[in-house]
């Protein structure tokens, strides 16, 4: 005759319920980071309120920052020194001297910061997170604010790319 296992105390039932709801929240997480990064910021505010929805924002958001964060510092790192690149490559193209301004500063150290804030605090605020089973609104609105700010500095890298451009190759085709 077989012997189960079965909960003698309310407690342990609700730890076998807890231990469930657990796998199932963990499992569902990396769907909603990978629609997150299909079309951002667009996706990205879908996927924070799918996960809403289901009751995951409290698991999405940190994950979500340490994954947007390594790939805004792998991002900004090769916006960075593209513009070397791309003189040297017009240089020897158009036969003439490329002025490439450099990149301004405060884009640099923000970019620096964000990075640090953004991965440190998604760990510690992650860990957190599934330790307790929440997520204060204080602690998801800063990490919220860092994404926020992280796809402003974004922008404001493509648009220094597209001046750098500009100002380097002037008009190629002058009389059009």
């Amino acid at each position: 005759m077989q012997k189960f296992n079965t909960p003698q105390t309310i407690g342990e039932l609700d730890k076998i319920i807890t231990s469930q709801s657990d796998a199932k929240k963990s499992t569902g997480i990396m769907g909603y980071i990978f629609w997150g990064l299909a079309i951002p910021p667009i996706s990205t505010i879908w996927s924070i309120y799918a996960a809403n929805k289901k009751g995951l924002l409290h698991l999405l958001i940190p994950t979500m920052t340490i994954v947007y964060t390594i790939l805004f510092a792998l991002f900004s790192v090769s916006i960075i020194y593209s513009p070397k690149s791309f003189s040297d490559v017009s240089a020897v193209k158009f036969a003439t001297k490329v002025q490439i301004p450099s990149v301004p500063s405060w884009i640099v150290v923000s970019t620096i910061l964000l990075t640090i804030f953004g991965i440190l605090g998604g760990w510690y605020l992650r860990g957190l997170a599934k330790q307790q089973g929440y997520l204060s609104k204080t602690m998801m609105a800063i990490l919220l604010i860092i994404l926020g700010l992280q796809f402003f500095i974004e922008f404001r890298e493509l648009a220094f790319i597209s001046s750098a451009i500009n100002q380097s190759v002037g008009d190629i085709y002058q009389g059009l």
